[in-house]
């Protein structure tokens, strides 16, 4: 069965309070601590696209079999999966060595609005393609995909280390503390910004983007724990999103970063409602989902250019907290099938989907957090 997608029920306020001039400069100051200073973003913005040509001249000797972690300690690195090893071990792969080839791909996302609306801070983000001979055909399966991507990242923080000694280079969990799918971080003791780097199989590589729907199973628990032999089959919907952003993160950044570009006012409107989710410890409503949101409210007109700011975070926080959680929103097809937006509603209080229609970007989004959010914005609107 198809269906096409629904629409999205949010009622725009049409009656709204003058903004006072005491939330006006609090909007003002707010837009004047995020922007770092111009020299900061130079420095970064260089650095970057040193690195990135570093990343994409980069020649390795070094080779191993990819269930070897400990290879790389002579070179005082530390495999992120040393503690699975057992779990590595019993993975497979048609693919059986580890060497070092020239990635895909290497982007620099200099001017990704997820980035332009964060705090003095300055980050840099730079996505790296993984090279396709890396990968067997059912790498997808276990831990087998995440333990070459981390090979490959180890491979790059060694080429990092020789070229940039005054700078630290290090492993960092990924989004939700994510230890599974680490990024690389690059940066120094000025506290000032930072690169962060981020790997991923292309599209076309690992698997097609419906074999990661959130009703398949690719991790099997006794491939981690052998003693756990009955629920092989059972569905791993998180997992499956985990890979799919290493995947379609690149593709939606730069999606939500064309649409947001040269629309200042709404941008502004968006750093100020990522501040309000930082400032109550809910990383789970992180950047680009904010980013994404924000473009699809501009797309259905709950959200337009010609509002203030105050009336873009009313109309805003107003959707979240009237969210059905019965239905989808995003940017998937209007054909999608029926039974896989299904099983994102089953799985994710929270449905928002990319272009492809498999990976959940809101996946992260727990039950609890929504209620917490929706019962803070009770006394807000």
């Amino acid at each position: 069965m198809k269906r096409t997608h629904p629409g999205d029920d949010v009622e725009v306020q049409t009656v709204v309070k003058p903004m006072s001039n005491v939330f006006q400069l609090q909007c003002e100051d707010a837009e004047r601590e995020r922007h770092a200073a111009p020299e900061v973003v130079a420095k970064w913005e260089e650095l970057a696209k040193k690195v990135a040509l570093t990343l994409r001249t980069a020649k390795s000797k070094h080779s191993c079999q990819y269930k070897d972690l400990d290879s790389w300690k002579k070179y005082g690195i530390t495999h992120p999966f040393n503690e699975l090893a057992d779990a590595v071990a019993r993975s497979t792969s048609s693919v059986t060595e580890y060497k070092w080839a020239s990635p895909e791909e290497v982007i620099v996302l200099s001017d990704s609005a997820i980035d332009l609306i964060g705090s003095s801070f300055f980050i840099m983000r730079i996505f790296v393609t993984l090279p396709d001979s890396l990968f067997g055909k059912r790498d997808y399966i276990n831990l087998t995909y995440p333990t070459k991507r981390a090979h490959y990242m180890c491979g790059a923080l060694l080429a990092l280390r020789k070229a940039y000694k005054d700078y630290e280079i290090s492993f960092m969990p990924g989004l939700g503390r994510d230890a599974i799918f680490p990024v690389l971080k690059v940066t120094d003791k000025t506290s000032t910004g930072c690169v962060l780097i981020h790997f991923g199989a292309s599209e076309s590589v690992l698997a097609k983007t419906s074999r990661f729907a959130p009703n398949i199973s690719n991790l099997r628990p006794s491939a981690v724990y052998p003693h756990i032999t009955d629920k092989d089959e059972e569905a791993t919907p998180e997992f499956n999103q985990r890979i799919l952003r290493t995947i379609l993160e690149p593709a939606i950044i730069r999606r939500v970063s064309a649409e947001l570009r040269h629309k200042e006012h709404i941008v502004s409107a968006l750093a100020l409602a990522a501040r309000f989710f930082k400032c109550r410890d809910l990383p789970e409503f992180d950047d680009l989902f904010l980013a994404c949101f924000f473009v699809r409210l501009l797309e259905t007109n709950v959200v337009a250019k010609q509002q203030d700011v105050l009336t873009m975070l009313r109309n805003v926080f107003s959707a979240i907290a009237n969210w059905n959680t019965t239905t989808a929103m995003g940017f998937h097809p209007d054909d999608l099938e029926e039974d896989v937006i299904a099983a994102h509603i089953a799985s994710f209080p929270i449905v928002f989907l990319d272009s492809t229609g498999y990976w959940n970007i809101a996946a992260v989004i727990s039950e609890d957090s929504l209620l917490l959010v929706c019962f803070r914005f009770s006394s807000l609107l």
